[in-house]
């Protein structure tokens, strides 16, 4: 799937660069961040499903839930977003680190132990096989 990581106090985003589709790597060069109508969205799940996932976001009606979720970026703050099992968007406000993807568990043990955004990531993608490739980092 993915690591994306928040850091709140430094208002950091990172995210790693692997796309895979079943047991086979995709790409390590992909770019987990997709603005649109100003607002930044960092993406896990199906790469498909995010164009659903904007859509729905925006206030479209949909009426299949997004395999994928996202931390967004609107007007300087950060939110982690997922549609419910009724395509109802949850929108919970981020005050704290959060991870999210496959290698999350991982990135977040590793900032409980002093490591940054960046370290972080690289941590999650020594133990999660779906997590790798170019580290990229953001400011909110």
């Amino acid at each position: 799937m993915t690591t994306i990581v928040y850091d709140h106090k430094n208002k950091l985003i990172a995210t790693d660069g692997r796309i895979s589709c079943g047991g086979v790597i995709s790409t390590d060069q992909a770019e987990k961040r997709v603005v649109k109508n100003e607002v930044a969205f960092y993406f896990c799940g199906k790469v498909c499903d995010e164009q659903l996932f904007m859509e729905g976001f925006f206030g479209k009606k949909i009426t299949e839930v997004p395999e994928c979720k996202a931390l967004v970026v609107e007007d300087e703050s950060v939110y982690l977003c997922i549609f419910n099992d009724e395509c109802i968007l949850e929108k919970c406000p981020l005050t704290y680190n959060e991870t999210i993807g496959s290698g999350g568990d991982f990135a977040l043990s590793a900032m409980d132990f002093g490591k940054n955004v960046e370290e972080a990531v690289e941590y999650a993608c020594t133990r999660d096989l779906y997590s790798g490739g170019q580290i990229r980092v953001y400011e909110i």
